[in-house]
C-alpha cells in the first residue's frame, strides 16, 4: 500500500516460479489495492534449467482484460 501511495501502478502477478498460493495472495493484493495486474515468462535468452517456456505458457492463463487494462491507463502513467 505504501508503494502504491508513491506511485507504483503495478505488479507482476503471474511469474513462472510463483506457485499457485503465492499467485492468489499478490492477485488479491493488487486487486484491493487497484493496482495494474501483469505477468511475465522472464525468458531474456536460452531457457534456463527447470523453466521451458512452451510448458510455463500453457499452465498459466493470464486474463486478457489485464492487458485490456494496461492499455487503457498507458496514457495516465
Amino acid at each position: 500500500k505504501d508503494l502504491h501511495k508513491v506511485g507504483l501502478n503495478g505488479v507482476e502477478v503471474y511469474y513462472p516460479s510463483h506457485s499457485s498460493k503465492a499467485v492468489k495472495a499478490i492477485l488479491k493484493m493488487a486487486e484491493d489495492i487497484g493496482l495494474l495486474i501483469t505477468g511475465g515468462s522472464d525468458f531474456h535468452g536460452p531457457e534456463r534449467s527447470g523453466y521451458k517456456i512452451n510448458k510455463w505458457v500453457h499452465k498459466t492463463n493470464i486474463p486478457y482484460g489485464f492487458v485490456t487494462a494496461i492499455k487503457k491507463n498507458a496514457k495516465k502513467l
